[in-house]
């Protein structure tokens, strides 16, 4: 008998609790014709980044030189074509809400464009922002240039073209093989 009756008493205790633990559940208001509650909403947004260099969505675009003999010769700097932007421009988009944000250029070859015997110089090949909205970092041969110099603050909203254009510099040997020089350059904003 006694071990009913502490559990009927534990079971009034727990009811009492749940009656008086209601409120903090929800919010509820009892009136006779009006009742109204308040619910609060929160969304977390997390750090976004979207960057294009070039044609949107999968497709990589390749900017070719077909410098002349003449032009090899002369150190003459000449533009490329290809690129979605015309010429051997491409369009380069940047929208983020990250606090701070650098773009890094890195390539796959790190001695140069090759042919499998015979090498390019990256610095070579020179990247010019022709609207002034977001300068590229400088092509080379280590690779991982970041650009620019001081972090972009954000969010940001950017829209710009860049030029790519090809001078043997002077100093730089004539390369020695006719043939197709390739590499790929890899850009990456980051949030910093």
């Amino acid at each position: 008998m006694k071990k009913n009756a502490k559990m009927m008493v534990m079971g009034l205790v727990l009811v009492m609790v749940f009656c008086y633990a209601g409120p903090v559940l929800a919010e509820t208001s009892i009136h006779g014709d009006t009742a109204s509650v308040e619910l609060n909403f929160q969304v977390t947004i997390a750090n976004y980044i979207e960057f294009r260099v070039g044609t949107a969505g999968v497709t990589t675009n390749t900017i070719n030189f077909s410098p002349t003999a003449a032009e090899l010769g002369a150190n003459t700097t000449i533009p490329g074509t290809g690129g979605d932007a015309g010429g051997s421009q491409v369009t380069v988009s940047l929208l983020s809400n990250t606090p701070q944000i650098t773009i890094t250029a890195t390539n796959d070859t790190p001695t140069g464009l090759e042919n499998g015997i015979d090498r390019i110089d990256w610095l070579s090949i020179s990247t010019t922002d022709v609207l002034g909205n977001l300068a590229p970092p400088l092509l080379n041969n280590a690779g991982g240039e970041a650009s620019p110099d001081t972090p972009l603050a954000g969010p940001q909203n950017i829209t710009t073209t860049w030029e790519y254009e090809y001078t043997r510099r002077v100093g730089d040997p004539i390369p020695s093989i006719p043939g197709n020089y390739v590499g790929t350059v890899t850009y990456t904003a980051t949030s910093l």
